[in-house]
């Protein structure tokens, strides 16, 4: 499906299809807006585009146990063990907020989606000469990292 399919698609459900576009209720240009800012709000939600800074992603899975280290490159980036809180969605969230909160150098920032745990550099803190390697260990939860 390309543009004009979502525009004819649109101006069906409207029922704005008929007439020349100067007569429509809606202008082609404004469909097309609509439409493009759909995309990009949809692919952002989603992470579907990786920001140059975005290190990867950390997915937990288990039922009990903790994170005992996430690394950047060699650099920590928790203060603590991060224990198993109530669900997998939880312990991101808590895995999120704690990477957020240490302060490393170079200073890292994370998000929780679901029970993904996505990592960025903050930019202008430094970087890592010869690129990321995002690792974390476990303890009894298992763990899936993607770089």
């Amino acid at each position: 499906m390309n543009l004009r399919d979502i525009i004819n698609f649109v101006r069906l459900r409207l029922k704005d299809s008929r007439g020349k576009d100067i007569n429509r209720l809606w202008k082609d240009w404004e469909l097309a807006v609509y439409a493009t800012d759909a995309e990009a709000e949809l692919a952002r939600r989603l992470y579907l585009l990786n920001d140059s800074d975005t290190i990867g992603y950390i997915t937990i899975d288990g039922t009990s146990g903790q994170i005992s280290t996430v690394t950047v490159s060699g650099v920590a980036v928790i203060g603590s063990p991060v224990a198993y809180a109530v669900s997998a969605e939880n312990t991101a969230a808590v895995l999120a907020a704690a990477i957020t909160a240490y302060a490393s150098a170079p200073k890292y920032r994370a998000r929780a989606v679901g029970n993904r745990v996505f990592v960025r550099a903050v930019p202008k803190t430094g970087y890592p000469a010869s690129g990321y390697v995002l690792a974390a260990t476990t303890t009894t939860l298992t763990r899936q990292q993607r770089h």
